[in-house]
């Protein structure tokens, strides 16, 4: 996952995510993710963008 442009796993994704406003959920193709994030994203992406 990434929220705000910081990729996130584990109970990371809990405690930033806790409380979050949410504006925008996304899903990254495969092949982008792994191009933008590495290894992490071998299964895509899920990109969340919260409200300012």
């Amino acid at each position: 996952m990434v929220v705000s442009g910081k990729p996130l796993r584990g109970e990371e994704i809990v405690d930033h995510i806790n409380g979050l406003n949410i504006d925008k959920i996304s899903l990254m193709e495969r092949v982008i993710g792994y191009r933008i994030y590495g290894i992490r994203a071998i299964n895509g992406v899920i990109l969340i963008d919260p409200k300012n």
